[in-house]
């Protein structure tokens, strides 16, 4: 069996986290064995929670794939070890987030993230799937308001900037998922496209 690395993409408040940890709990129940991430990583988080007005976008995306760049040797050795990898968030994160705050560095957003994707070179680990939770960014805040109002990094971001810059970014790889659905029914249509993967 080959292990299969999934990463659930979206903007704050899409559901991401609750996906995940939905597929998990239904994998496990079907007997595969599963390790599941995120990024930032908590020492990351740490790091960014400790010093919170002390980096511009270029400097936040160069922490982000120094972070990045060690996940993936730990995401590595966990897929040796597992049936299935899941991470929330991955690369399209970073360029989203920091990407949609660079135009005014390098004169546009596509020189931005053609920038990004040169120093994502050494991120060399792609994922087997990415599924994109799409969500209204009106919602997404209402969904953050209710649940999650102290999160630093979540309360500084320009949601309808980043929204516009993900859609940017989806290509036909990427499996696109109505993050308004019922959970449990977004989590069946993840199952099966892992499943149909091992």
């Amino acid at each position: 069996m080959t292990p299969v690395f999934a990463v659930v993409e979206g903007i704050d408040g899409s559901g991401k986290s609750t996906l995940v940890n939905l597929v998990k709990q239904r994998l496990v129940e079907g007997g595969k064995t599963v390790w599941t991430t995120a990024e930032p990583t908590a020492r990351m988080r740490k790091i960014l929670q400790d010093n919170p007005d002390s980096y511009d976008p270029v400097s936040l995306f160069l922490l982000f794939t120094y972070d990045r760049y060690n996940h993936q040797r730990e995401i590595v050795k966990n897929l040796q070890d597992h049936d299935v990898v899941i991470s929330d968030r991955y690369i399209l994160s970073s360029y989203a987030y920091q990407g949609s705050s660079m135009s005014g560095t390098f004169g546009s957003t596509s020189q931005a993230l053609d920038w990004m994707r040169f120093v994502s070179r050494i991120i060399t680990l792609t994922p087997d799937l990415t599924f994109f939770l799409e969500i209204k960014t009106e919602v997404a805040r209402q969904r953050i308001a209710k649940y999650r109002s102290n999160d630093l990094l979540e309360n500084a971001v320009d949601l309808d900037r980043v929204s516009a810059f993900y859609s940017s970014l989806l290509t036909p790889e990427i499996e696109k998922l109505d993050a308004t659905l019922p959970p449990e029914k977004l989590a069946g249509s993840v199952l099966q496209r892992i499943l149909s993967k091992l």
